[in-house]
């Protein structure tokens, strides 16, 4: 694997383990912009469920994602299978 490959395959790992923090992260300041505006009790109910539905956006994308890349593991697989034969 030379020096490029390896940098790009960090960076796609990184890209994986970076996703769901943001997601998170995002998630809760659009709830803590949200329910601020109708006060502070409000505020930290829209924090935990926007951090909530970041967390499950997060977990979706990160599944959707493996799904994509098995599909593609097993379209090679199968093409490789059927050049042999």
């Amino acid at each position: 694997m030379s020096r490029e490959d390896a940098w790009a395959n960090a960076a796609k790992w990184m890209g994986w383990g970076l996703g769901l923090p943001i997601m998170v992260f995002v998630g809760a300041y659009i709830g803590h912009v949200i329910g601020s505006q109708y006060g502070k009790m409000y505020e930290a109910i829209g924090i935990i469920v926007g951090a909530l539905l970041g967390f499950f956006v997060g977990v979706y994308d990160i599944l959707m994602t493996a799904k994509i890349i098995e599909r593609k593991k097993k379209g090679r697989t199968h093409r490789s299978k059927s050049n042999t034969q």
